[in-house]
């Protein structure tokens, strides 16, 4: 899991979060915890802000899931269709897949 895409709270994403970073560098969160979130190209502002998101998930109750393409993180299928339509390129025939067919009855004589 690349680490600028994980939901560590109810903001979104980091990549969200930090827009104004330099976020090119991937990497997962096992690294950014070995480096303790020295990573090239974010502001020391950015940094403490990144491990104070991980210090409070790390002490918090419950470990649950948070999904990433909403901000409160939780999943709806509404996001995931959404993502799933906007994420994949337009098929040229699609309209004529999804028209409505015609049907013609038979009349008896």
């Amino acid at each position: 899991m690349n680490f600028w895409l994980e939901n560590w709270g109810n903001d979104g994403i980091l990549a969200d979060v930090l827009q104004e970073e330099d976020l090119t560098h991937p990497m997962s969160l096992r690294e950014a915890v070995e480096v303790d979130f020295s990573i090239p190209g974010l502001a020391d502002a950015s940094i403490l802000h990144v491990r104070n998101l991980y210090e409070n998930r790390l002490s918090a109750d419950v470990d649950s899931r948070l999904w990433a393409l909403t901000t409160d993180g939780i999943f709806t299928v509404k996001s995931a269709f959404l993502q799933i339509r906007n994420s994949n390129p337009s098929c040229p025939f699609a309209r004529r897949c999804q028209s409505t067919p015609e049907f013609k009855t038979a009349t008896s004589v």
